[in-house]
């Protein structure tokens, strides 16, 4: 496991959920938006526009698409 794995795994142990979950919608019938994560992670600075977006779309029943993170993508070390 890497350092950066590491990282990731303390952040999420210490994750504060301010608010329940995203209400459910029906992916077949949606746009599915997927967006890409710098590092991985949705806690980079480089992450505000986003998860405001992937948000925003979750949460909103009048738009009519699903967000999804891209899962991280493994470099093989050379």
């Amino acid at each position: 496991m890497t350092l950066l794995s590491k990282e990731i795994d303390a952040i999420h142990e210490r994750e504060t959920q301010l608010s329940g979950p995203y209400p459910s919608k029906n992916p077949n019938e949606l746009l599915r938006m997927v967006f890409l994560f710098p590092f991985s992670h949705a806690y980079s600075l480089m992450c505000g526009g986003p998860m405001g977006l992937y948000d925003l779309v979750n949460r909103s029943p009048g738009i009519p698409a699903v967000a999804e993170r891209c899962p991280p993508v493994r470099q093989p070390r050379p």
